[in-house]
Parts: structure tokens; sequence; C-alpha cells
């Protein structure tokens, strides 16, 4: 499980995802799969910011690449329970 800490201190869960057909629901995949569709910065207290990558965007886990990523992303109103963050899936 992958990890960042803000500029303010709070820690946030990191999570890539790929968008499931026919709906808003998410599938979480592993940190840096280059199937993802997005990253999500998520903390326990049903806050959650979504970066969504575009077909060049960086995946790796540097702290410089989720620093700019946590500065562009923007919160999300959808329940956290309703995105599916629960299991790693593999593609195949």
């Amino acid at each position: 499980m992958e990890f960042y800490t803000d500029a303010d201190g709070r820690m946030w869960r990191v999570i890539d995802f790929k968008l499931m057909p026919r709906g808003d629901k998410k599938r979480r995949l592993a940190t840096g799969h280059l199937e993802a569709d997005g990253r999500a910065f998520h903390r326990e207290v049903e806050q959650t910011r979504i970066y969504w990558f575009n077909r060049v965007a960086y995946r790796d886990l540097g702290e410089r690449t989720l620093a700019e990523q946590f500065k562009i992303s923007r919160p999300t109103a959808q329940a956290a329970a309703r995105q599916f963050w629960d299991r790693t899936e593999r593609l195949t």
C-alpha cells in the first residue's frame, strides 16, 4: 500500500484505478499500472481527491510526481464505499 503526505502533514492513501464499463465505478489496480485511468488520494475521513492520467502521465510514485498530481487533483463528492477500492484486480 502506498501513501503520500501532503504539505500540511496529512497522510493520504494512493490508489490507481481503471473505470468500469457502464457506470462510474472504478476497479483498483496495482499502483503504477499502465492501464490506470486515474489516481485517487484517499483519507479515511471520507475525503478523496482524483487525478486523471492523460496519455503521457507519469505513473511512478516519486515524491515530486505525487506532489504535482496531488496539487492538480480535484475533490470528489462520491462516497468512497461506492468506488470499490477494497481489492486489487489483475487485468489479463
